[in-house]
């Protein structure tokens, strides 16, 4: 709502508020800046800050006055001109462009598999850590950087160089103190991605599949200049990294907290979605994000002149009092009351909301029912922090661990026969023909990757071409009397097999195909080439 600029009031200035305070412990420092307009400009971060309800709303939804192409952007100093600071009809096409691969249908049919599948793998390795491990940093963490790495196609890079980058670059983009060791770590990251983004287009020319960026360089009819591909790949890297590792550690934190919400999901699992918005409404992963005013305006009776800085915080805007009771609290029963804002509104909502959705349903739930008795550690308290981006710092948890054996574990070989591409694929279907012991594939389709795992394969097997291959099960076959018979495969020996088998990793060079570095775990299939791997029970 804006009224004439001659009844309009100044816009209070708040030089109490503190940038190490909003990091701390934002929420006082909101309501109260909601009590006073929810419009004021804060000295501490140079801009206007709008921190109430409506104030947010009026600006998210009239692009035209209030601008996303801020002038000297901190985020366009630390992740270069993309998407979310253009305005529409700039905006608009980039977006399009970037849409297919994270459309709902899309997800549901292409990633749930792949997100289902890594929340079983890093649930796993949360549980041979044990008691203790943080939630975060031993599971949300490195599970949204894998999803981030299969939907981006950024099959050269670890999710150990998705994690770096993704929190190097949102701290520039939130570098309002101007740090510059905060900056030499962005620009660092800046030009890894874009050294490792070169190397991948290129691939993706040549072998397509379901990922972004072999989407990007497939559109029939529109090519986006590689800088603007960058920019937004960078964008994607922050905000599809944190917003669902930030929106599992926080949901994780409140059902931990409140017992009495944890029985409710518990009893009732069609409730796991209520917790994703409730988490997401209570603890806005994306905190904040600023705007600029293109001519003289009044915000809420506040008036703001032409080139304004803002900072939108939606952070504040979900726990306005005028549209939620006690929106302190943690609540899964809420009704009749605010719509959240956390994935914004208007031509700028969140494109990977989606994606973050699925990824939520397919870790939190699985989480409380593989570790039982989930819970926080009385003198290991877990810690939250940010304004600009807010999550969990720490998050140290217990749970009920099975009682340890007395004997160990025999385990036999696993083998898994990963292929990628049509010629790769053609290999494996022709394979899981004559293998009646293996398994069905995780993912189907050409040109996808296939993947196949089994406890043991025959010891003869016939691949393209009638030649053959053997699969040993002594420890006294070497890894590259394997390698030498097949074409494009990486054989890794089991870890009980004694090092005089041979170095852990072989490789043979095909020359039809470009073999990039190889990968320790056999569930990262996301190769160019075909690879055989074992891997224990």
């Amino acid at each position: 709502m804006t009224t004439p600029h001659e009844q309009a009031k100044t816009a209070p200035i708040a030089d109490w508020v503190t940038i190490p305070e909003l990091y701390r412990d934002p929420f006082p420092t909101f309501e109260r800046l909601r009590q006073e307009g929810g419009v004021h400009w804060v000295p501490a971060i140079g801009r206007y800050l709008i921190t109430s309800y409506d104030a947010v709303h009026d600006t998210e939804l009239d692009q035209d006055t209030f601008s996303a192409n801020e002038q000297g952007s901190l985020m366009i100093r630390a992740m270069g001109h993309s998407m979310l600071r253009k305005d529409d009809p700039d905006h608009r096409v980039e977006r399009q462009a970037w849409q297919p691969v994270l459309r709902p249908s899309v997800v549901k049919k292409t990633w749930a598999p792949i997100f289902h599948r890594n929340a079983q793998r890093y649930v796993d390795e949360l549980k041979a850590k044990g008691p203790g491990a943080d939630l975060v940093w031993d599971f949300a963490a490195p599970y949204a950087a894998e999803n981030l790495r299969a939907v981006t196609g950024l099959h050269n890079v670890t999710q150990h160089d998705l994690q770096r980058w993704s929190q190097t670059m949102i701290d520039a983009t939130g570098n309002y103190a101007d740090d510059p060791v905060v900056w030499a770590k962005g620009e660092a990251s800046y030009n890894e991605v874009d050294e490792a983004l070169d190397e991948m287009l290129a691939w993706h020319r040549r072998n397509p599949d379901d990922s972004l960026l072999s989407a990007l360089v497939q559109l029939p009819d529109y090519q986006m200049p590689v800088e603007s591909i960058r920019a937004n790949l960078k964008m994607t890297i922050g905000g599809g990294l944190n917003e669902p590792r930030d929106a599992i550690g926080v949901a994780a934190w409140a059902l931990m907290q409140n017992p009495d919400q944890l029985a409710i999901v518990q009893n009732d699992p069609s409730k796991w979605d209520a917790v994703f918005d409730e988490a997401i409404r209570w603890v806005a992963p994306i905190g904040m994000y600023s705007r600029q005013t293109t001519r003289d305006v009044v915000l809420q009776g506040t008036f703001l002149p032409a080139g304004a800085k803002l900072g939108i915080s939606l952070l504040s805007a979900n726990r306005d009092t005028k549209y939620w009771k006690q929106p302190e609290r943690f609540d899964l029963m809420r009704t009749g009351e605010g719509a959240h804002l956390a994935f914004g509104k208007g031509v700028h909502v969140c494109l990977g909301a989606w994606v973050a959705r699925e990824e939520f349903t397919a870790a939190l739930p699985k989480l409380f029912t593989e570790l039982p008795e989930l819970g926080l550690i009385e003198d290991q308290p877990a810690e939250a922090g940010g304004w600009v981006f807010r999550g969990m710092d720490l998050l140290p948890a217990q749970w009920k661990a099975p009682e340890s054996s007395s004997t160990s574990k025999k385990h036999s070989p696993h083998v898994a026969i990963v292929g990628s591409g049509p010629s790769g694929c053609t290999r494996l279907r022709r394979l899981s023909a004559t293998c009646q012991t293996l398994a069905s594939p995780f993912s189907t389709g050409r040109p996808r990757p296939m993947v196949w795992s089994a406890p043991v394969l025959p010891r003869t097997i016939r691949a393209p071409r009638m030649s053959k291959f053997n699969l040993p099960n002594s420890s006294s076959a070497t890894a590259s009397s394997l390698s030498g018979q097949l074409p494009c495969i990486t054989v890794n020996r089991p870890p009980m097999l004694p090092s005089s088998v041979g170095p852990p990793t072989m490789h043979q060079q095909c020359p039809r195909c470009t073999l990039l570095a190889p990968s320790s775990p056999w569930s990262n299939f996301a190769a160019p080439t075909t690879r055989l791997l074992w891997r224990p029970d």
